[in-house]
């Protein structure tokens, strides 16, 4: 049993790091930490099985004999003997990780070019507190199982990513895209599963824990990856070791100059593509230094059936290598900036083949500021040769821009963001704002341009960007405009004329007008996206614009609203966030309904907008959340029911001229980008 939680680990692990914070380079102290936390794992692992063994035979000797551990630990290089040195320190760590890859083949290499012998950067007595740390807890199987550690050791990969800044995405993928991906390919039992640009290892994990979810065996996968940076494939080879996994193969090394496959009978990597039944990666986005110079003249491995990409957008090279390490029914999953999806010249040539050749399943855009160090779009590209025949001659395009939680630096998706890209493209059906499943005769009539905006637009409710559909609907917009304009102007006059205070009016808090209702989270297993049921809004992402646009329904409701109903988000993304029901529906904890009582609707929703600009204020920055007392303990000024009426309609004439100017604005955006397409786009 576990000694430790895994929080407790975690911040075991991190606050080692801070000894050494500061004093290393920030874009090399992760791998000092890894290293000394793998040696400390082995040491541990190999005390557990030497005394198991003795307990079981009471000979020392046969306890110790290397055949009876997962790795040998050369006795004069243990944890233990290393610790009797008082003076440097440094070199005698260096020497017994270098011992241990010398004894161990398939740790060659492992702990990479750390070196901690430099004493003015390592002195014996920052080593010696440094050490004392990880001694404070063993790292044994029965005190940390190899789960426990490989989740703790991801945390750490992440906490590192996110100091990183920018080069984090060097060697971390966000857990949820990875898990996306994972979940949509859906590896099976007996697969070979194929990471050209691993980083840290955590698309090949993710397949594993895909299949543990299952319970299915994760140990009938074959896992094969390559990685170039060396320290970033160190990184990898630990994770996968913490987890327990001894049998995937990473290769060193340039996959698009220098490719490398597992060669089972000489044991060793070879040059040249493997083949596998799924192939998954977060490549570098458009890499400048790729291999253009040798790919211009012909790759020499022969996977530039689609074209040459241009030189300072690498991309669709490694789109090409992916599909050339495809066996027959295999299909790949490969996250891509939103910029190769659109950009005219080669890349639209290169585009057009893989669209004319079926071989684009879907598009999943994802929502941006995702990754480390790259704030652009991103989407996620299916690649399936062996397309089922419903979804032959298509392509299923997924907009998930609304689906994340936003956080301090970057966003996130949660749990339920995954399982609703991953139901969209499951489903392979038309789901307002979210999917729809174009032909590739629409594809080509938009140029190739396969950017999920173009064809599941949120910024305007148009479904076209056709040129005359947009200049009609313009046309009919400033008609809108006009109608709002001038019942805005006769509002915002009433309200800065009229005397308010005639009447006296008399202060009450809001909860004795209104009613309070609070949502319940429905599980995953009980919502669809197929329309049965009662429409689930979950947050504020179902009506970014004020507009609600269910995209899932239950059987199951637990907490419903009624039309008319004001609802505001109260925790999680978009706190304060707020829009009335049209119609009933089921709601999440994320959001709380109130129905007004005693007091005109649109008056109180007018009063839940001012709380909301209180708490803004009193926050100086994004509200973390809003309570039931927030709303109840509202005072408001109680007019009658006629002036109630009167400022609810005022104000709500004023939303409609914004909501107008916005819609507009968006239209005049994709005129704007029609129009530059038509007289810019056709430029090589």
């Amino acid at each position: 049993m576990a000694t430790l939680t895994q929080s407790e680990l975690e911040t075991h692990l991190w606050k080692a790091a801070d000894i050494l914070r500061g004093h290393v380079d920030a874009g090399k102290f992760k791998d000092y930490i890894f290293a000394l936390l793998f040696y400390r794992r082995l040491c541990d692992v190999w005390d557990e099985e030497f005394e198991a063994r003795l307990a079981k035979t009471g000979d020392r000797e046969e306890a110790a004999d290397p055949d009876e551990h997962r790795f040998h630990i050369p006795p004069q290089h243990h944890w233990g003997a290393m610790r009797k040195h008082a003076t440097h320190i440094g070199q005698h760590l260096n020497n017994a990780f270098a011992a241990i890859e010398d004894a161990n083949l398939r740790l060659r290499g492992v702990f990479g070019d750390v070196d901690f012998a430099n004493q003015e950067r390592f002195p014996d007595a920052r080593l010696e507190r440094l050490l004392a740390h990880f001694e404070k807890h063993r790292l044994r199987n029965i005190d940390v199982p190899p789960d426990m550690l490989g989740d703790a050791y991801m945390y750490l990969i992440e906490q590192f990513a996110a100091g990183a800044g920018k080069s984090g995405g060097e060697f971390y993928t966000p857990r949820q895209v990875v898990k996306l991906i994972v979940e949509c390919l859906d590896p099976q039992p007996g697969m070979s599963i194929y990471d050209p640009t691993c980083g840290s290892g955590g698309m090949l994990l993710e397949a594993v824990e895909h299949l543990k979810g299952k319970g299915q065996d994760p140990r009938s996968l074959s896992l094969y990856g390559q990685e170039k940076e060396l320290d970033t494939w160190s990184i990898a080879q630990i994770n996968l070791f913490l987890h327990d996994i001894d049998d995937a193969f990473i290769a060193k090394g340039d996959t698009l100059l220098d490719p490398k496959r597992y060669d089972p009978r000489a044991k060793e990597f070879v040059s040249g593509i493997g083949a596998y039944d799924r192939v998954m990666a977060n490549p570098p986005f458009s890499a400048k230094e790729w291999g253009h110079e040798v790919w211009k003249n012909g790759d020499p491995f022969g996977r530039d059936v689609y074209g040459c990409p241009p030189k300072n957008f690498g991309d669709l090279a490694f789109v090409q290598h992916m599909i050339a390490s495809l066996k027959s029914g295999g299909i790949v999953g490969v996250v891509v900036p939103d910029g190769m999806l659109f950009r005219g010249g080669v890349e639209r040539a290169m585009r057009e083949k893989l669209v004319n050749a079926d071989l684009v399943e879907a598009v999943i855009g994802l929502a941006p500021n995702i990754f480390y160090g790259a704030d652009a779009p991103t989407s996620v590209l299916i690649i399936n040769p062996s397309k089922p025949a419903h979804a032959k001659g298509k392509v299923l395009i997924i907009n998930g821009e609304e689906r994340f939680v936003a956080g301090r630096s970057r966003n996130g998706l949660s749990d339920e963001d995954v399982n609703c890209l991953v139901a969209a493209f499951r489903g392979q059906v038309e789901v307002p704002r979210l999917a729809t499943v174009v032909s590739t005769e629409q594809v080509t009539r938009l140029k190739f341009n396969l950017s999920p905006n173009r064809y599941v637009p949120l910024s305007a409710p148009e479904e076209s960007y056709e040129p005359d559909i947009l200049l009609t609907a313009f046309r009919s917009q400033c008609e809108n405009l006009r109608a709002s304009l001038t019942d805005a102007d006769d509002s915002i006059r009433r309200l800065f004329v009229t005397d308010w205070s005639a009447d006296a009016p008399q202060s009450r808090m809001l909860g004795q007008m209104v009613k309070l209702i609070s949502g319940q989270h429905i599980s995953a297993a009980d919502y669809n996206i197929q329309g049965v049921g009662v429409p689930y809004l979950t947050g504020p992402s179902d009506f970014p614009k004020g507009t609600i646009r269910a995209t899932k329904f239950t059987e199951h409701p637990k907490v419903m609203c009624a039309e008319g109903d004001i609802l505001i988000t109260v925790k999680g993304s978009g706190v304060g966030k707020t829009t009335i029901a049209d119609r009933p529906y089921c709601i999440s904890r994320q959001l709380m309904a109130i129905r007004a009582v005693d007091v005109d609707s649109g008056f109180a929703y007018e009063a839940v907008q001012s709380i909301v600009k209180e708490l803004n204020e009193q926050a100086g920055g994004p509200i973390p959340g809003i309570t039931r007392d927030d709303i109840l303990s509202k005072r408001v000024l109680l007019y009658s029911p006629q002036k109630q009426h009167l400022i609810g309609s005022d104000f709500s004439s004023i939303r409609r001229l914004i909501a107008s100017l916005s819609t507009q604005a968006a239209i005049l955006e994709n005129l704007r980008h029609s129009a530059t397409e038509r007289v810019l786009g056709g430029a090589e």
